[in-house]
């Protein structure tokens, strides 16, 4: 009777050992998926870090311009997928055809900025301006804001016609680009000698983006083309 006792503890031995070590090796793969799970973890945000990197101006943050042609590309080409299936409509619309605003900036007088003031004050309105623009149409994740390099901004807002776009241009985005006075400036010094109270502001032009036949280039020549000529900038630059 012993004996089997006995034989019956020794199993029971055993087979606690053998849980004891089935846990063991659990856990040692437990600790392995963690740390596994931790670096892809790691690995999966420096990867987003990179692309966020690629994709955004070093200095503002904004999309850069190959970004933002990249999503204004992808826009034209939902255009067209609705002009080749009309059954694609869009609650927010409703006609249902996807369209929006192509809007250019090109700031008057900023090489005067850089030249005559400084690089830091120029970097400093760059980023003060991107900060305004990422604020004022961080509300709808369509709308798409680029700094496209140098004094060059663009957006591309959705599901507004020009004139909607026009007023937001000159009522807001307008006002905030001429509040913009870089700290190293003596703004009285410097509307003395200038005969004006703001530093810059800016020419654009608009156009209505509802074409598959449109692309990027396009765009751009477009917009350029309704901006003020060279000569028309200066005279209503003397004249604000």
């Amino acid at each position: 009777m012993a004996t089997k006792v006995q034989m019956l503890l020794a199993q029971i031995a055993a087979q606690e050992k053998k849980l004891a070590e089935q846990e063991e090796t659990i856990a040692r793969q437990l600790a392995k998926e963690r740390e596994r799970d931790r670096r892809n973890r790691g690995l999966i945000e420096r990867i987003k870090d990179l692309e966020r990197r690629v994709e955004t101006h070093h200095l503002t943050g904004l999309y850069n311009k190959t970004a933002f042609e990249t999503r204004v590309t992808e826009f034209i080409a939902q255009i067209g997928r609705y002009r080749a299936h009309p059954s694609l409509k869009r609650k927010s619309d409703a006609s249902g055809a996807p369209y929006g605003v192509f809007v250019l900036f090109d700031l008057n007088e900023f090489k005067f900025v850089n030249d005559i003031i400084g690089h830091v004050a120029g970097d400093e309105i760059l980023i003060r301006i991107a900060q305004f623009l990422k604020y004022r149409f961080k509300h709808d994740p369509r709308d798409i804001v680029g700094h496209l390099g140098g004094d060059e901004f663009a957006l591309l807002l959705n599901s507004i016609d020009v004139g909607t776009a026009r007023m937001i241009v000159d009522r807001d985005v307008q006002t905030a680009i001429r509040s913009v006075k870089p700290s190293e400036i003596d703004m009285a010094q410097f509307a003395k000698r200038m005969k004006r109270d703001y530093v810059v502001d800016a020419s654009y032009g608009l156009v209505l983006v509802d074409n598959p036949d449109l692309n990027f280039a396009s765009l751009m020549n477009l917009a350029e083309n309704k901006m003020p000529k060279l000569g028309e900038r200066r005279k209503e630059y003397k004249g604000k």
